[in-house]
C-alpha cells in the first residue's frame, strides 16, 4: 500500500495501529479459547494474520527510520 504520508506520520499512526492490531488479537485468542471449550472448529483469521506479518515489516523500516532520525538529533 502507499499513501502520501511523512515518516513521522507513519511512525505515529504504527504505533497506533499496533495497539489496535493488539487488542484484534487478544479478542482472537478469546474467542479461540471458546471454540476450544464448546468442541467447535478452531476458525483461521488468515487476514489477521496477514496484517500481522505486514506490521511486523513496516515496524522493521520504521525502527530504522526512528533510530536514525533520533542519532541526528
Amino acid at each position: 500500500m502507499s499513501i502520501d504520508l511523512s515518516l513521522l506520520a507513519g511512525v505515529k499512526l504504527l504505533k497506533q495501529f499496533q495497539v489496535e492490531l493488539a487488542a484484534s488479537e487478544k479478542e482472537r485468542q478469546e474467542l479461540c479459547n471458546a471454540e476450544k471449550l464448546f468442541d467447535l472448529p478452531i476458525t483461521a483469521y488468515p487476514g489477521l494474520v496477514e496484517v500481522d506479518r505486514e506490521v511486523g515489516q513496516f515496524s522493521k523500516v520504521l525502527d530504522l527510520y526512528e533510530a536514525q532520525r533520533v542519532r541526528t538529533l
